[in-house]
């Protein structure tokens, strides 16, 4: 699903639809060569990231621009 929008540098949405999971996160494609996950909660981020690290992936905290752009803070 991820593969043809990173080949061609396209941007796109990843809305995954799973039985776990579900409706608590989403992969933004950029056209600039990198995937943002947007969490619902801090929960969900905090656990991802901690799974992430697990798999030695190195995951970094969004650019001020995306959480700006995908975070609405109440």
């Amino acid at each position: 699903m991820l593969l043809q929008p990173m080949i061609f540098g396209w941007d796109a949405n990843f809305y995954p639809s799973w039985s776990y999971g579900h409706d608590q996160f989403f992969l933004h494609v950029s056209h600039d060569s990198f995937v943002t996950a947007v969490t619902r909660t801090q929960e969900f981020y905090e656990k991802s990231v901690a799974l992430l690290k697990e798999f030695d992936l190195d995951a970094k905290p969004g650019h001020e621009l995306q959480v700006r752009r995908f975070c609405k803070i109440a």
